[in-house]
């Protein structure tokens, strides 16, 4: 296939460079300098695009791989993206033909830097033209497969229980949970307790008496006291030995193991741009090695249910999550396998819990559309997908209107389509009868008044995005994402604009108006004047910046410095447009 790849190439009468660059070789350049080394081969700026195939099948080594080669790209000047493609075989099936893991990574890194990173792309030797023609393309998809002259798309859609759908739970038989002592393995035992479960078996990586949570202790008690037979057992489940032991154990009680439940995680999150090799092997570990390890050991055992406990970091994307989301992805590999065999298998993958042990997480996802839900409640999604014998399925409360237009605004959003729709005709008609009120409340007021009222409105709903107090000053005639706002702040204070003021926004309003002062103009009015005679007022660009000053700036100085001059731009040419 890259073979035929170039020849579309050169047949076009493009410049191709090629290279192999294999791993592991002694004496040999490490894999990124060796990129690097032939991007800088290419005349001009640089390549137009870079199409890379992994040499890694397996889900760590090639997380590892793919992170090495988009810092490569990201380290050199220029604007090249970077395609993963990989052959694949002309078969009937369309499971299981592109990695898992890569998907998720490549679709945090896309989110991250969306003109660096295009996607994956699977296809068979006969479709050399089609990949060609997929990358020089604008679809919007980050993840697709061509084979026999077809071309295969993942859609995200709503689901509901089917009914009649019930999970079963046996009194005679031992239900295991790992990572059992953080608050997520907490509330599933309660939950497993509660549909009637009286053999439970908490495995974590330390002893829950030594970690200094004596609410969890009493809890622990608090069920023994109740009836109901809980060992706790500290074991590291990516070790096969311990697992043995733990099992050997259970058996040992005399209740048969009949359910797994696997919720142990390692949540580490940094920019691609900082990521690790180690933070993948440390991901990886926790995540994917352990769901390997207990499956392989409970093969030959009759259980109701094995559930891997996933993130819909690895469907949706996550900031700073493209490791995470990797190691989730590769989960499914693993639950594909037992299907295989015949053996009961479930990767749930799950939006922001209420009570989530991951606080970075909780930082990340506040902004994102995702809503934390109180553990019954996704608990029951849970029980609903262990019934029906799911393979997979996303539990998660969210919030389309402000993930949507966030993913739009970065060009990924056709993966979720579907629920967009949906999401787009429940939310019409914003605002209320408060929004309504104090709009009428201003009418009374001269214009000066009222610009310094809407303005008041504009400053508390940014002060609210950035997670500021009443108290703290924004400067009004400030570019918004010179003061760190990225787009999903920005779809958050368009929405509560919204909501404040009844009116429909365009999803751009913060690009067009991007100082609070633009937006109270525009918004003023909107709301009592002709919208179409708006003139934003200038933003205060930075002086001319030579070199020397812009290699004296970390990343997020320089992000800033060109965001408010951007945003400048984009203020200039929709004055022009009118």
């Amino acid at each position: 296939l890259s073979r035929q790849i170039g020849s579309v190439i050169r047949s076009r009468g493009e410049e191709l460079v090629e290279g192999c660059v294999p791993h592991g070789r002694q004496g040999e350049l490490p894999l990124g300098k060796r990129l690097v080394e032939m991007f800088s081969r290419c005349k001009g700026k640089g390549p137009r695009w870079v199409v890379y195939f992994p040499e890694h099948d397996e889900p760590t080594a090639l997380t590892a791989e793919a992170l090495v080669v988009v810092q490569a790209l990201l380290s050199c000047e220029g604007s090249a993206q970077l395609w993963f493609v990989t052959e694949v075989p002309q078969e009937a099936s369309t499971e299981g033909l592109v990695s898992s893991a890569l998907q998720g990574f490549s679709r945090v890194a896309g989110l991250e830097q969306p003109s660096r990173v295009g996607g994956v792309i699977a296809a068979d030797a006969g479709s050399a033209a089609q990949v060609c023609a997929e990358i020089d393309g604008d679809a919007g998809e980050d993840n697709v497969l061509l084979r026999g002259g077809r071309r295969w798309v993942p859609r995200l859609h709503r689901d509901k229980p089917r009914s009649g759908a019930g999970m079963q739970i046996r009194e005679g038989r031992s239900y295991l949970v790992t990572g059992a002592f953080g608050a997520i393995g907490m509330e599933v035992a309660a939950w497993l307790m509660g549909a009637g479960a009286r053999h439970l078996v908490l495995a974590g990586r330390r002893d829950p008496s030594v970690m200094g949570k004596p609410q969890m202790l009493e809890r622990l008690d608090g069920w023994r006291a109740s009836g109901i037979e809980v060992r706790t057992r500290v074991c590291d489940v990516s070790d096969a030995s311990q697992v043995a032991e733990l099992l050997a154990g259970i058996d040992a009680g005399g209740a048969p193991l009949a359910g797994v439940i696997h919720a142990a995680v390692s949540a580490r999150f940094s920019p691609v741009k900082q990521a690790s090799a180690e933070e993948v092997q440390e991901v990886f570990r926790a995540k994917l090695e352990g769901a390997r390890v207990l499956d392989r050991a409970t093969r030959e055992r009759a259980l109701d249910f094995f559930v891997l406990f996933g993130s819909g970091a690895a469907t949706l994307g996550l900031r700073n999550g493209a490791i995470y989301a990797a190691a989730n992805g590769a989960l499914q590999g693993v639950v594909e396998e037992r299907r295989a065999l015949g053996l009961p298998a479930l990767c749930a993958e799950w939006g922001s819990w209420r009570s989530d042990h991951a606080g970075a997480q909780h930082d990340l996802v506040g902004n994102s559309g995702l809503i934390a839900m109180q553990p019954p409640s996704a608990l029951a999604g849970l029980a609903a997908l262990i019934g029906e014998g799911r393979a997979r399925g996303m539990v998660a409360d969210v919030d389309w209107q402000i993930l949507g237009p966030a993913l739009a605004m970065r060009g990924r959003d056709a993966l979720v389509s579907s629920v967009l729709g949906e999401a787009d005709e429940a939310g019409r008609g914003q605002g209320g009868a408060g929004a309504a009120a104090w709009v009428d409340s201003l009418h009374a007021l001269a214009p000066a008044e009222q610009r310094d009222q809407v303005l008041d409105l504009v400053g508390a709903e940014a002060r609210a995005v950035f997670g500021m107090g009443p108290e703290d000053s924004l400067q009004e005639d400030r570019g918004l994402f010179a003061m760190g706002m990225d787009s999903l702040m920005a779809v958050r204070l368009k929405r509560r604009l919204e909501e404040r003021t009844g009116l429909r926004l365009p999803g751009t309003v913060t690009l067009t108006y991007p100082t609070l002062a633009a937006l109270a103009e525009y918004l003023q009015m909107r709301l009592f004047g002709d919208a179409e005679a708006v003139v934003p007022s200038p933003v205060q660009v930075a002086p001319e910046r030579d070199l020397t000053t812009l290699a004296a700036m970390d990343d997020e100085e320089t992000r800033a410095a060109l965001e408010e001059e951007l945003a400048a731009v984009q203020q200039t040419l929709a004055r022009e447009a009118r």
